[in-house]
């Protein structure tokens, strides 16, 4: 019996650490992102609206098809105060997508605040994408 994970939108075996956890490969992913980016804008704009107080929390349940990225700007590599913020508002960061670019030092204080942190060419520079 094989027992390797497959994508729950069209099947096809998962290898990589970023599908396997959301459950869907890059293609099916990036589809799924782009209402899910909608998803956030709105979220972010409940949050803002009703004090910062929100019941998104249950958005990040593990068992969800699709993950439900939050894109935050780093200022000045300031990673802990990122995920400080996310924790407050959604818990404990799952995974972590850094851009290509970001020095060594960010990753690696990353990686001590999450259980996943991958660096990703489609992240901008200065940005970190946490679910």
């Amino acid at each position: 019996m094989n027992n390797k994970p497959r994508c729950k939108r069209c099947g096809k075996p998962l290898s990589d650490p970023v599908s396997i956890a959301a459950g869907l490969g890059p293609q099916c992913r990036g589809a799924a992102q782009k209402s899910s980016s909608r998803r956030v804008r709105q979220t972010e704009r409940h949050a803002r609206g009703s004090g910062g107080a929100t019941a998104a929390g249950s958005d990040l349940s593990v068992g969800m098809i699709t993950p439900l990225w939050r894109v935050y700007d780093i200022p000045d590599g300031d990673i802990e105060t990122v995920l400080t913020l996310h924790r407050e508002r959604y818990g404990k960061p799952q995974m972590i997508l850094l851009a290509q670019d970001v020095s060594k030092e960010i990753y690696m204080r990353a990686k001590q605040l999450a259980v996943i942190v991958i660096k990703n060419r489609k992240v901008l520079p200065g940005q970190v994408w946490v679910v």
